[in-house]
């Protein structure tokens, strides 16, 4: 990861029909990321952390079928150099674009399309995967993340940095 992140964020999101709003206290630099999140009363419902020991995501109250990798997924996809991410994908046979258009950052992730790219050998159009909006607003730098393949979509609001400054 290039830069780091240290602060609040608010998590708003969905899977499926159901909706789900938290506050989310995440540091992440060069040697990893940890993400707490909070319910309206600063309750711990979640602990999520990725270091070169591996992943860990524990819960008392969110489902067990929410995975730790996938976390840290959508986190490097949003925030790791986009060149980086890029040659990965490249290397699993899929295909990762980065865009700007009218201020915003578009990261998309298509399984493959071309000769014998896919997985399975064969070659055909693209499929978006997840798509990944950076945008900075008045109320801070959003993140839109919405992955096709598992039916989730979510926000992430970077409301207050660690000095407590709001954005």
């Amino acid at each position: 990861m290039a830069g780091s992140l240290d602060g609040i964020q608010l998590f708003t999101g969905s899977y499926g029909t159901q909706r789900f709003s938290f506050q989310a206290y995440t540091r992440a630099d060069g040697e990893g990321i940890s993400m707490t999140l909070l319910n309206e009363m600063g309750i711990t419902l979640a602990t999520f952390s990725y270091s070169k020991d591996g992943t860990n995501f524990q819960s008392a109250y969110l489902p067990d079928s929410i995975r730790a990798e996938y976390m840290l997924m959508d986190f490097q996809n949003c925030y790791y150099d986009a060149d980086a991410l890029r040659d990965h994908y490249a290397a699993a046979g899929l295909r990762f674009a980065c865009s700007r258009e009218a201020g915003r950052e578009y990261r998309r992730i298509f399984d493959g399309g071309h000769a014998g790219s896919r997985q399975d050998g064969t070659d055909g159009p693209l499929h978006l995967i997840e798509e990944i909006i950076r945008e900075k607003t008045a109320e801070g730098e959003r993140l839109t993340i919405q992955n096709y393949l598992r039916s989730y979509r979510y926000e992430l609001l970077q409301v207050e940095d660690a000095e407590g400054e709001s954005r």
